[in-house]
């Protein structure tokens, strides 16, 4: 048994060997990289880089800034719009309101001249039936009286001229 024993240490020792063989890789893979990013960082395309991307950075904010600047003025003239459209639709609709009503009055003005001009019609006829005719009148007619004399007058009625 104790050779078994002796060959599951090994096997650990041996993963543990191959562990430490890793991070050590890794080690010297991460020395690597930080050496190339430091000399990368020193060198002059770097720092080219660096200004280009601080320029960048800078015209971009600056953009952001106007773009707020003109996004807060478009709301301010969208929201003056929109209560200049609110008050103009208010006055149409006082308009409208004034033209309905005032068309209304018309039709129903124009309904009543119709029925005032339809009913004296029916009766203009009972009342200058003979207006425009030339009627005979005698001293009875015009008086009232019953008189044997008879004076006969061409005329037309009283209606004509009224």
């Amino acid at each position: 048994m104790p050779l078994l024993e002796k060959q599951e240490n090994s096997e650990q020792m041996l993963v543990k060997n191959e562990t430490y063989l890793q991070i050590l890789k890794n080690k010297d893979q991460r020395k690597r990289l930080v050496h190339e990013i430091c000399t990368f960082l020193d060198s002059s395309q770097s720092v080219q880089e660096i200004d280009a991307l601080r320029t960048e950075n800078r015209k971009l904010k600056n953009a952001n800034s106007r773009l707020r600047y003109k996004t807060k003025d478009w709301a301010l003239k969208k929201e003056e719009y929109e209560n200049e459209i609110e008050r103009l639709s208010g006055e149409i609709s006082n308009y409208l309101n004034v033209t309905n009503f005032w068309y209304e009055e018309s039709e129903l003005l124009n309904s009543q001249d119709k029925r005032i001009l339809s009913e004296p019609r029916k009766h203009a006829s009972t009342q200058t039936e003979g207006a425009f005719v030339l009627e005979k009148r005698t001293v009875e007619t015009q008086t009232g009286e019953d008189g044997s004399s008879y004076v006969v007058e061409d005329s037309l009625s009283q209606d004509e001229f009224e």
